[in-house]
Parts: C-alpha cells; structure tokens; sequence
C-alpha cells in the first residue's frame, strides 16, 4: 500500500490491526496521492506496482477512466482496472506555531481568524494587480498595508506584529498539495486551464529548499530560518513531521496539513478559524468563521477544507487484499479511522463499500458508450441498443439520415430537427427546410397547399395561413394580403366583405374590425361615418338621435355636452329665477340675465349657487360658480346683483358679495370699523389723542383768525415789502396746493406711490377725512354739516374777535376796514375749498344698479333722505349761495373801486385792499377774475362725475384761459410771482395730460414712464410752492418796496434800471423832445406799432403823476431842504427856520398834491396812505416843523423808490 500521507496513518493502523490473522506481510508507504494513482496503474510485472493506491483527492482525466459503474477506473497508459473505495472524510488545517507572532495575531479580538480571500493573498504567486482583477477586495484584505512590497502579519490588523508571513505546505505529489491549491488559489487557473492566467504557490529558490531539507537538528533549523530563509515563499515537503519541524523555528510562518495529523500536535499549534469568502477579509465578511474539528467536518459546517479520503485497489488483488479491506471497514477498522482524526464513513456508504469489497469489484464495468464527435449534415446521432458481452443491456451510438419533414444543418452528434411551421422538406437527408410560397401554407412539413378564402399568408416564412384580421376581407384562394376595410366600414375576422357603420357608429380608419358607438354628447348625420362630431358648444346630446340646442340665452361649458342640465350660461351672464332640486326640470331651469357693470359672471354663473354657498354648503373653489364683484365694487350678500362702485377701488377688493377691505364696514365699504381710521391705505384701532384732534384744532383755528388780523395788520407788516410778499407768496402756494387737490377728485388710477403726493394737499383742503374724522363716529352728513359751517363760523369768530378786541387797549381794537379785509382775505384764500364744499353733494357718481353716491361720500346714495343726502343738499345749497354772494359782492368792489377811489374813499379803499394790492394798478380788476379759477375746476366733477375723460379736458381748458390771460395781462405786481403763476398753470396743464394715461389699465413700461412723468411733474409743482415759500421769507428780511427798483434782481427777474440811469434817459429823450418839430414826433408815432403804442401810454401815465406842476414844486422844495439839511449836519450845525420851509406851506403843498392824487385815481398814494395809516396821519395832525420836513422829505423818497419796475 502506498500513496497519500494523508491516507497513510489510516493504511498503517489497518496494518497493524489485520497483520496477525493475514498470510501475507503488508507494507505501508507514503508519497503522495499522485505517487499512489501511478504505483496502482503500472504494470503489474513493475517492481514498484503496488496492490493498493491510496489518494487524498479524486482521479485526474489524465490518470485513468471512469467506467459506467461509477466507481472502476481503468488506468489510461496500462489498462488496469482499480476499485475506489472511500476510506474516510478529513479536512484541512491552516495552523501556526502555539505562542509564536502568527499566533499572536490570529487570536487578538481584530482579527480571530481568516478568509480564504486571506489565505488567497498569502500562499499566491500572484501580484496584487492580478489579485484584485479576479476580484480579492484588498482594502478589506490588508487594510493596513505599509506599502513596503512584503507580506507581513502587520498589514492584515494594526494588532498584529509586523513579521514576514512565510508560507509552508506538501509538495505537489501530494493529494492535499492538490486540494488546498484549488479550494484556496483560482482552480481553473490552478488547474492550468487554457484562458486563465496560471497560478500556482510561490516556491522558495531550489538551493534553499535543499540546504534546508539536509539539516536535521532543530537548532541548525532554526539559524537557517532565522538567517537565511527568503521572505513569503513557499517552503515544501512530502513530511508533515519536516514541515511542523520548520514551522516551529518560524514564529511568524503558516502551514497548511491533514487535520488529524494537526491534532496530533494540537498542544504545538493554533489552528486558525476559516470563513469561506473569498473576496472580502475578516473584518467585513458576512461569513462565519469555523474552525476544523470533528464536529464542524462531520456536520459539514467546516466545508472550505473538507475532502474525501480513497483507497483504490488493484482488481488482481482482490485475493491479497480482501482480508485487509474487510478488517478496515469493520467496525474496528472504522474506529481506527477516527483514532486517527478522520471522520469514520456514515452506515448508508459504508455498506455500499463492503459490497465491493464482497463482490471482489465489478468484472463487468463496461466502458460508457461515447457518442461519435460529429455526424455529418443532413444525418443525426441515433442510439442503438445492444446486449453487451455480459449479456447486459447496453446502448451505441450511430448517425442516420434525416427523416421527411426534418433537417440538420451542422455535422455536430445531435439529432435532426422537425421544420418548423411553414416549412417542408420533400426528400430525406436535407440540411434545410423549404418555405411554402406567399399564399400556400406547409402540410406536416412535407407539402404545400393554398390558402382557404378569407385566409392568407404574406410571408413565405410563416407558419401556416392566417385568417384575415378584423377589419379587412378576402374573397379569393392562394393570397398574400387581405384588404383593408375602408373608413365607415368594419368586418370581423375572417371575412370576405365589408359592411357600413350604421348611424351614432364610426370606423375612424381603414381596417376597422368593428363600428365604435358615439358616446354621448357625440353624432354623426349618416351611416358610414368615420368620425363622431362633438355636439357643438350650445347644444347636448344623450340617447337623442341629434344634438338639441339649449334653451334661450344657455350655452355649454365644452363641445360635447350630454344632459339638458350641462347647458348654463354664458360668461357675462348669470341665471337667474332657476328651480331649486335635483331633477331635471329644475337643474335646467332659469332666466340667463346681461351681468351688470363691476360683477365678473363666469361662464355657468348660477344664483342658486350663490344661495346655496350663502346658507353655509360646502364646495370646492372650482364648483363656486356665481356672479364675483371686480375689484372697487361692492354688493350685498341679500341683493349680490346690486352692484355699488366703491369711493376708493382699495375700498373693495372685489370677489364674493359682502366683501370689503379689511376693517371696512357698511355700503360701498365707505368707512372702517367703529373704532378706527383709515390711515396708510387701511383701518387702523384710533388713538386716545385722534379724538381730542378736532377740539385741537377748533382752539387752534380760534387763535389763528385774530392772530391773522393782527399779523396783516401789524407795522411790520404793513411794509409794502413784507405785505406783499407774505400775502401774494403764502396765497400763491395755498392755491396751487389746492388745485392739486382739485386734480386728485378726477377719477384716475394714479400709481400707489402717488397717493402721498395727493393725500398730503388734503389738509389744506380742510378734508376732514385727512384728519381721521372716523374717530368722532359722526355720519357722512353731519361731517359735511360741519365742514360747511366752518365758514359761517370763521365770519362769527372774527366779528366775536372784534367785539373782544374793545376790551382791550387801544392798540389791540379791530379797525372796521380792516377786519373786512381779512375776512375778504380769508374768504379770497377758501375760495377753491368753499366751492369744492359747497358743490360736493353734486358731485354725485353712478353705480352699475342705477344709484349714485356723493363723491367723497360714497355711503350717501345721491337724492335718497334716508341716507342724508338731503340735509347735505341744503348745506351745499347754501354754501353755494354763501360764495355765489361773495363773488358778486366783489364783482361790485371791483366796478366801484376806479370811482371810490377818485373820491378819495380810504373806509372802501382799507375794506377792499385784499382784492386790489396783490395786482398792477392798470389790471385792478384780475383778482375777481383770478379767484373763479378753483369753483371752474370744480364744476366740470359735478357735471361729468361719471366722464373722467370730459373732465380732465374742460380743467386743461380752463387752465389754459387762465394761462393765457396771465400771460397777456402779466397782472401780479412781482415779476416772479407772474412767473410762478404760469409755470404752475403749465404743469397743471402737464399733470393733466399725464393723468389722461391713466384713464385706461396701463401696464408694463407704458405705465411706468407715465408714472415717472407724473411724479416728475408733481415734483415740479411742490418745487413752485417751496421757492414761493422761500419767497415769504425773504420778504420777511429784505424790507424793501416789493416791486421796486431796490428790489432783490431774483424777485424782479433781472436787475432794474438804477435812478440815474433813467434820469438821464429822459434827459436825452426831452432833449431830443424839444429839438424835434411836430412833424417829425407826429412821425415817430405814426411809426409805432400796436404793442409799442400801449406800452407808451402806460409809461406816460405812470410818469403824468409824478410830472405835475405842484408836484414839481413840491420836489424842488423838499429837494432843497434835504440838500441844506444834509449840508448842515455834514458841517455840524442844526439847519435854521430860514433853511427849510414853513409848516404851513408845507401842510398846503401836501395836502393840495393828496386832492390832486386822489381826484386822479392814483392807486399807489391810496395804496401807501391805507396800507400806512400812521403816515397819513401825520400829514393832518400838528407837527414840530422839523418832524414835517422830515416827514415830507420821507414820504416823497419813498414814493420815488415805489415806482413799478
């Protein structure tokens, strides 16, 4: 016996067990599995046959043949048949050396095993790249790899030392060399199969190994080891006893052997516990890790290293080895198995081995019938039964030729094939099947025939005929194709014609196997229709043979309508008087009615919804189908067809009826809450100080009527200069913030941004709303009551002011005349609030329902009682007859005031001198033309309130008369007021036209360029009134006759000719006046034009005054007496009686000069005695003669600098 050392404890103990009761002497060898199968098959004659051959692995195809038993191989070279017979089950061991680094690392709690992944890397000749292309994952591997190019315990963990793994094992004689190389390296590559890489272990130099195996004691070992075995190569030996010897010298070396030779010398090594992955390392397997003993090879749960254990006997030998056979698998031979650390062989196989031994073999093991490698084409492999030479049933193998009806394309051993459907074959032996032609179909493969009527066959490779598909037809035998049905024409399967869609039914296209019925809501107008028309938008259809057109006004929402109830009405119309439930009388009941203006009416707008929703039904957005409010109206939830246009579009923000802004309450949305003011462009909760606003006010308007008087009328003020200047400046800018608020009662869609600029002139058009009049709690009507009376109660307050003032001193008593002044003066400045208040309740603004309300009121429904209107009429009634009194009062002024004031009338003069002192003498009349200004842009709002259009273009006609006439007349008696007053009638006019772009719903860069424009110009406008405020200022400081040639060049546009330049102007002009005959100034005139000819009379009669004799006179007089008088202070002495002249002649002179002033309509004297009462005084009352000559002196002085520029 020899072979596997594996085996051979097993054949040593059977040896020792048997040999007393044998004849013959039994010898047991080692050597290895491929050492045993080439003993057992050499010739029997060779001294070095053996009788039993024992393996460790399973014969190679190289070394013998499988016979049909399954279990007698015949040797390939010398024919001899063997026996196997399983002896046993043994696994491998990968073990290290008890104690030693290898040790050290297997045990930690990092590692505590390996994978054959592991293993893979340690005992390959592979490189890395090749490892990792067969898919060995290492990073999991040998995640700690120092990159160093050796394989050390260290790059498996950071717990293991960092020693060189060498790798120890059998030889490759030996069967377990076999087995451990293909269970752990690739095994088709191990193998050497063609198209794998080899892979085999990566043996130690030749020297090495040699000078190794020569040295015997374990200390000549150990030094070569230590000093001279290369790093991680593969030390080999047939001796499991060498291999333990070496390892032992190796701490940091690893071997793989037999387990039971491994138990042996348990108490020397550490068996290493294996997880059968072999891609992936210990730390990231998903697999258990096992280690090998009898349990875990018995049980199969240690399968990586399991392997069966063989004894193949020599059939010549049966009488030699019978006995010995028969004592191993008895029960004391299967006990010796397992003394030995193998797994005894289980009851079902072991009685299936003593069967062979019993039956000596099996002489009739026959070879296994191999089929020929190829038959050629056409012929096919045929098996032919036989009785074999033992009389056995057997089987051979030949090739025939194909049969009728089938083929074989290739010479390879299979059999033939049946052709498939629509082929044929006529003759045997073919290689192909034939197709039948187009219109014929293939008769159990051997024929063709032609296709039925109503059948077909388009391609020759078809199966069989095919009846033709619904939808087309055939009328005839052997055809390709059937014909397709056209539109409006069906047929089923297998038909031979093709029939008309009947009415309601189409066959939309060609080949239609059957007509598609019209659902509802569709038709078709005759038979064979290839298409269902949608009953058109307005009309519906069910089981109806045509569509029917909806009742009335209805429509559809969408083409195709099925029931009466889907007809609705159409968008802008809304139903109404419909029957409420759910048949279908009822559903399709109802009046459709024209949407009236301020509502959206989508299309199917329904009242019964509106009352449903109303009474609290739930429904989604999209079912809430009834008549929404747009955006600035305002309706009723009980009446939500009467439609009211909201005061102000932010109002309402339109949707269902009954909806208002946040915070706003009652009809259209007119005021906020109880408890709050609109404020910002919303309602907000009114403060503890917005009440006591009013009572403010009132004690703040109560100071501010005397204080006006007295302010008007103080010497400051009664400067020509500073009278002027405050009242023309501070009057100007009242006004044009004013019509700025006229401008703001047109209804345009001003932008957002704009409502400051607007909002901000309300104040000063005493807008109570301005001043969060919501916070009184008042009604509309009473608010109005109030705004009217303010005026009545100014007139009352002064006269009250007046009686007051008597109680005081002297100084402080209201003078008649002028307490009449400042009452015409603060009537002049109301003028445009008067007039706007007085026609507001005219103003009246339609709504959608036929109604109109009060422009700024809009809860005051125009000429209903109930809601106020009718008080509100009567106050306007009299405010209108208030102002209409006022104008004609001054109407009359101003056709008195040229003979008042020829007579010398200085009460009617001082009463009136608010109308006239603002205006050039020649153009007195301009202020009662000026102040119908803002009552003729008022108007065109209470006659076109509903027609924006109409009056923006009868303001812009107003501002342009006006315009013109300023420009014509140049009235003001400041050239920069004139100025002003144009420039701001000029924007006016520009705002206006800007303000036409709004009309409409401006969007984009077209609104934002009118937008731009309109700031642009109101930006203009607040300019004016900041310069004219400046104005009052400077007029404040710089005390100088407004107008005169002292004048700052600002005010006056320019600098004015001084004193002696036009001295000497007329001068040269009287010169040359006396110089030239009647002829030759007759001439001149002649030569003047119309403009030249007035500008010269105005000149003329401005100079006539101060060129009369008398007042020559006077001139000279006062002219010599200022000349002594400077000439006798500048020589340090007072002037004599003798040097000036008398009182008496004096008081003559003057008052001759007053008569002669007065008697002429000399405004400006007037002007300068009434507006200096002090003056005037002191020419009719006593006087020391140098106080008259001083006097005199200054009074001719400061007529001289009053001249008009």
């Amino acid at each position: 016996v020899a072979g596997s050392s594996t085996v051979f404890p097993v054949a040593n103990a059977w040896a020792n067990g048997v040999q007393n009761a044998s004849n013959f002497a039994i010898t047991i060898e080692g050597g290895g599995s491929s050492s045993g199968a080439r003993r057992v098959c050499k010739d029997r004659a060779d001294p070095d046959h053996v009788d039993i051959g024992d393996m460790s692995r399973n014969w190679k195809n190289s070394e013998a043949l499988l016979l049909d038993d399954g279990y007698t191989w015949e040797c390939s070279i010398s024919k001899i048949r063997v026996t196997q017979l399983q002896v046993g089950t043994d696994g491998l061991a990968v073990a290290v050396t008890k104690g030693g680094r290898a040790h050290d690392c297997l045990t930690s709690a990092e590692v505590g095993g390996l994978t054959l992944a592991m293993l893979h890397w340690m005992f390959t000749d592979w490189s890395n790249e090749q490892l990792e292309s067969y898919g060995v994952d290492l990073a999991s591997v040998i995640p700690n790899d120092d990159g160093d190019g050796i394989k050390e315990w260290s790059d498996l963990s950071w717990a293991c030392p960092e020693v060189p793994i060498n790798t120890y094992g059998p030889g490759s004689d030996s069967g377990t060399y076999d087995f451990f190389g293909e269970a752990t390296l690739c095994e088709d590559c191990f193998a050497g199969e063609d198209g794998y890489d080899p892979e085999g272990f990566p043996y130690c130099p030749s020297d090495k190994h040699s000078a190794l195996e020569q040295l015997a004691t374990e200390q000549d070992v150990a030094a070569f080891i230590q000093s001279q075995r290369p790093l991680n190569c593969y030390m080999h030996s047939e001796s499991d006893y060498q291999l333990l010897q070496w390892l032992s010298a190796d701490t940091g070396g690893i071997v793989y052997f037999g387990y039971s030779y491994f138990a042996q010398y348990a108490n020397l090594l550490t068996v290493a516990r294996i997880a059968n992955d072999k891609y992936k390392g210990v730390k990231d397997t998903a697999d258990a890790r096992v280690e090998p003993s009898t349990y875990t090879i018995t049980d199969g749960s240690y399968s990586v290293y399991k392997r069966r254990l063989f004894m193949n006997v020599d059939n010549e030998a049966w009488d030699r080895v019978h006995p010995f056979l028969s004592f191993g698998f008895s029960s004391a031979g299967q006990s010796m198995v397992a003394s030995v650390g193998y797994v005894a062989v289980n009851t079902a196989l072991l009685s299936k081995m003593k069967i062979r031994i019993e039956e000596r073999g099996n002489e009739e093991a026959d070879y296994v019938s191999v089929a020929p490698s190829s038959c050629p084409v056409g012929a096919e492999l045929s098996v032919v039964p036989y009785i074999n030479q033992f009389g056995n049933p057997k089987v051979n193998y030949t090739c025939s030729l194909c049969s009728l009806g089938s083929f074989k394309s290739l010479d390879t051993p299979t059999a033939c094939t049946s052709c498939e459907p629509g082929r044929y074959t006529d003759q045997v032996g073919q290689s192909t099947c034939s197709l039948c032609d187009p219109g014929y179909e293939a008769l159990n493969g051997t024929s063709c025939r032609a296709c039925g009527v109503g059948f077909y066959k388009r391609e020759a490779a078809a199966a069989s005929c095919s009846p033709c598909g619904a939808g087309t037809f055939n009328n005839r035998t052997a055809q390709a194709e059937c014909a397709f049905c056209g539109p409006g024409y069906f047929a089923p399967e297998g038909s031979t014609k093709c029939s008309a869609c009947p009415l309601n039914e189409v066959a939309p296209a060609p080949g239609s196997a059957s007509c598609n019925r019209c659902g509802d809501g569709f038709t078709t107008t005759q038979v064979g229709s290839t298409a269902c028309s949608r009953c058109r938008a307005g009309t519906f259809r069910s089981n109806e043979t045509q569509c029917v057109h909806c009742a009335g006004d209805k429509t559809t929402a969408f083409q195709g309508a099925v029931l009466k109830s889907d007809c609705i009405c159409p968008a802008g119309k809304y139903l109404r008087d419909g029957l409420t439930g759910d048949s279908m009388e009822a559903m399709s009941s109802g009046t459709c009615v024209e949407c009236s203006d301020g509502m959206d009416c989508p299309l199917g707008s329904d009242l019964r919804i509106w009352a449903s929703f109303l009474a609290g039904a739930e429904m989604e957005p999209e079912d809430q189908l009834f008549p929404l409010l747009q955006p600035g109206y305002y309706s009723t939830p009980e009446e939500p067809m009467q439609a009211y246009k909201c005061g102000a579009p932010s109002h309402c923000p339109g949707g269902r009826p009954g909806t208002c802004a946040a915070g706003r309450v009652g009809i259209p949305c007119s005021c906020c809450e109880a408890g709050s003011k609109f404020e910002d462009g919303q309602c907000t909760p009114c403060g503890a100080s917005d009440s006591l606003l009013f009572i403010v006010g009132a004690v703040v308007m109560a100071f501010a009527i005397p204080t006006f008087y007295y302010v008007m009328n103080s010497p400051m003020t009664s400067k020509a200069s500073t009278t002027l200047s405050t009242t023309m400046a501070f009057g100007m800018t009242l006004t044009l913030l004013q019509t700025v608020g006229l401008v703001g009662l047109v209804s345009l869609s001003w932008p957002s941004y704009m409502k400051p600029f607007l909002d901000f002139v309300s104040i000063f058009m005493l807008d109570l709303e301005s001043l969060n009049f919501d916070c009184v709690g008042m009604a509309s009507a009473a608010r109005y009551g109030i705004s009217v009376m303010v005026w009545p109660a100014v007139l009352t307050w002064l006269v009250v002011c007046g009686l007051l003032s008597k109680l005081g001193p002297g100084k402080m008593h209201f003078v008649g005349g002028k307490a009449l002044s400042t009452l015409g003066q603060l009537f002049q400045i109301g003028f445009t609030i008067i007039a706007k208040t007085s026609l507001m309740p005219f103003m009246c603004y339609s709504h959608p329902n036929g109604k109109s309300s009060v422009l700024r009121f809009s809860d005051v429904i125009c000429w209903e009682e109930q809601s106020g209107h009718t008080d509100m009429v009567i106050f306007g009634i009299f405010m209108t007859t208030m102002m209409i009194l006022y104008w004609s009062i001054l109407v009359w002024v101003t056709v008195e005031a040229p003979k008042r004031s020829a007579n010398g009338d200085q009460g009617f003069l001082m009463a009136t001198r608010f109308l006239f002192f603002r205006f050039r003498t020649d153009y007195w009349w301009y202020g009662t033309w000026f102040i119908l200004r803002g009552p003729l842009l008022s108007l065109p709002v209470v006659i076109f309130t509903d027609l924006p259009q109409v009056q923006l273009f009868v303001m812009t006609a107003v501002l342009v008369t006006y315009m013109v006439m300023q420009l014509t007349t140049w009235p003001w008696k400041t050239p920069l007021i004139n100025l002003a007053d144009g420039a701001m009638s000029m924007m006016f006019i520009l705002l206006l036209a800007v303000g036409g772009s709004f009309l409409d719903s401006l969007e984009g860069e077209a609104r934002a360029a009118a937008s731009s424009l309109a700031v642009a110009v109101l930006g203009i406008l607040y300019s004016i009134a900041f310069v004219l405020l400046c104005l009052v200022a400077v007029a404040l400081v710089h005390k100088t006759a407004m107008g005169s040639a002292s004048e700052l060049p600002i005010l006056t546009l320019g600098r004015a000719p001084s004193n002696t330049e036009l001295r000497q102007a007329l001068d040269s002009l009287h010169t040359a006046y006396e110089e030239a005959g009647d002829e030759i100034i007759e001439a001149a005139i002649e030569d003047l034009s119309v403009y030249d000819r007035r500008m010269l009379a105005t000149v003329l009669t401005t100079l006539a005054p101060y060129f009369s004799n008398d007042r020559l006179r006077l001139m000279r007089r006062l002219s010599v007496s200022v000349t002594t008088s400077q000439s006798a202070l500048s020589g340090g002495k007072s002037p004599t009686a003798a040097d000036l002249p008398s009182q008496a002649e004096v008081r003559k002179l003057l008052q001759e000069l007053e008569a002669e002033e007065v008697s002429s309509g000399s405004a400006r004297k007037t002007e300068t005695a009434e507006s200096d009462p002090a003056a005037a005084e002191t020419f009719t009352s006593p006087a020391p003669p140098n106080r008259s000559l001083e006097v005199a002196n200054k009074r001719f002085h400061e007529k001289m600098q009053s001249a008009s520029v």
